[in-house]
């Protein structure tokens, strides 16, 4: 307890001087959840911690960055007609949730300029959508490739209220999105490997297994440069992996790459289903 105050401070630090690095407390666990772009960069960032700040911190295992992104539109209403602190309020929202094309990488959210939603509780209703969006309908990450649009609603001037046209916009983004089709997403790596030709065929071998897509294989003198790409899920400990497929001679690198669906074959075979 008396280090948690430190633990913050320092957090908060790293992410200052390194704007890949985020971190989040969860209020609800008391934990903090840090996210970088790899394992190599959280393990820098433990090594901070402790070498730094001397804090010794307990630490999970990394986990995987999942999206979801709708991939068929879908429509949903909700309405709020209760009372609020000994006031009766009234809010109700209809709204189109529909795929983004491309690769984009967040949520749009948009208010009909005609629809009866006042316009004093336009933002608030937007703002209320983009934090839903948080909380995706499959298994809780956040979504993306996605444009929800207010597109009508309802409105009774003397009770309608801001907290009621949020609540409102967020009960019916959800149904929306019970509605629509949503795809998880993974992210990819784009992997080079460089290794000794007498090692190649083992270390394809064993990308191979981990499912990744290799693209080529370039001669340079001795040495081979395997290419592709990878889910990053299948890459946590590879470090080690190449070293002990190459007597420690291999050396690897990789960057983000997009990411791609999960299909429903690979969801089975990791244990996930429906939330």
């Amino acid at each position: 307890t008396a280090d948690r105050d430190k633990l913050r401070t320092a957090l908060a630090r790293l992410a200052r001087e390194d704007p890949s690095l985020h971190e989040k407390e969860d209020e609800a666990t008391g934990q903090w959840l840090v996210s970088g772009m790899g394992e190599l960069h959280l393990e820098v960032a433990l090594h901070r911690l402790k070498a730094d700040y001397r804090l010794e911190a307990n630490v999970g295992r990394p986990r995987v960055a999942y999206r979801e992104a709708v991939r068929r539109a879908g429509r949903g209403a909700a309405r709020v007609d209760r009372v609020l602190a000994g006031k009766e309020v009234f809010g109700a929202v209809e709204l189109l949730v529909e795929p983004l094309p491309g690769e984009a990488t967040g949520v749009e959210a948009q208010v009909d300029p005609e629809c009866a939603v006042p316009p004093a509780f336009r933002e608030a209703v937007r703002t209320a959508l983009l934090e839903a969006a948080q909380v995706g309908p499959r298994f809780g990450f956040p979504l993306v490739r996605a444009r929800v649009h207010v597109v009508g609603g309802e409105s009774r001037p003397r009770l309608d209220a801001e907290p009621a046209f949020t609540q409102a916009a967020a009960t019916a983004l959800r149904k929306a999105l019970e509605a629509a089709e949503v795809d998880l997403l993974e992210p990819l790596m784009a992997f080079e490997v460089q290794t000794p030709a007498e090692f190649t065929s083992g270390i394809i071998a064993d990308l191979n297994a981990r499912k990744a897509e290799v693209g080529g294989v370039a001669v340079s003198g001795p040495l081979r440069l395997v290419t592709g790409a990878v889910p990053l899920s299948q890459m946590f400990g590879y470090s080690t992996a190449v070293r002990s497929l190459s007597q420690g001679r291999a050396s690897f690198s990789m960057q983000p790459a997009g990411y791609r669906v999960v299909s429903p074959e690979e969801l089975e075979a990791r244990g996930l289903s429906w939330s």
